[in-house]
């Protein structure tokens, strides 16, 4: 669908839709490098959803994850 350009078609049976999936938090190999705050205690976890929020309340988390957002198919 991206090669031709078209994001929505329709057919006697479907509908096909590429849509922005929610973002996420793609984490580093590099645990060390995320602080403290952001690590869910036992077990030691990294709280993504936290590192989520802050990032779209306009707090740089660039030094430690980077925001990404994936697209996926939506068919009807």
């Amino acid at each position: 669908m991206k090669e031709t350009g078209k994001t929505k078609f329709k057919t006697p049976l479907f509908s096909f839709t590429i849509q922005k999936n929610p973002p996420s938090v793609k984490i580093p190999e590099d645990l060390e490098k995320i602080p403290t705050q952001y690590h869910v205690s036992v077990p030691d976890k990294i709280d993504k959803k936290m590192i989520l929020k802050d990032a779209q309340a306009g707090i740089d988390v660039s030094a430690f994850a980077e925001i990404i957002q994936t697209e996926g198919v939506r068919i009807r």
